[in-house]
């Protein structure tokens, strides 16, 4: 009875920090628009049921990196290189089925502990930035590091082309002479 009693106390412990790592996983699925969403913020809870859990973390990380990456396209704020915790995540989660195999589920259970404390805090960071001012991302990344298939130029840009344009018109006009306006 003292044994389970135990057992239950550990268990308990343990599932404080993972409740708090899925809060924090559902405050950037939340801080992400609907339309960039590719899972709905309540989802992530599956993660706490047994054996399931051990799967359903792949989905977690893989749409909480997806949802974030169009989060952060979307904005204009998304940089070069990054991959907004995908691989930590996946390391994390290959490492966790890892444990299950007998004698090596202590050095798989280490470098899951460390993977995902690292992955915790890249998604608390970037959910962070999400909420905060868009400053900071403009200090962070410059625009000639912004890639995307869109080689438009920035709205700023045309109106400045455009108004530059619409000067050298009115120049052309002024200069013509009312018997050259026939032609």
């Amino acid at each position: 009875m003292v044994f389970l009693l135990i057992l239950l106390g550990f268990v308990l412990v343990m599932m404080i920090p993972h409740v708090f790592f899925l809060l924090t996983l559902q405050k950037a699925l939340n801080r992400c628009s609907e339309r960039n969403r590719t899972q709905e913020p309540g989802m992530v809870w599956i993660a706490l049921i047994p054996l399931v859990g051990l799967v359903w973390n792949f989905f977690n990380v893989i749409r909480v990196a997806e949802s974030l990456e169009n989060e952060f396209r979307s904005r204009r704020w998304h940089g070069r290189g990054e991959d907004y915790g995908h691989g930590l995540g996946i390391a994390y989660c290959c490492l966790v089925l890892g444990c299950c195999i007998p004698y090596c589920n202590s050095l798989f259970g280490m470098g899951a502990l460390v993977c995902w404390i690292i992955y915790w805090v890249k998604i608390a960071n970037l959910s962070a930035e999400l909420e905060g001012s868009s400053r900071f991302r403009r200090d962070r990344y410059e625009d000639d590091e912004y890639e995307d298939e869109d080689d438009r130029p920035r709205r700023r840009d045309r109106d400045r082309d455009r108004d530059r344009d619409r000067d050298d018109d009115e120049d052309e006009r002024d200069e013509r002479k009312p018997w050259d306006r026939g032609r």
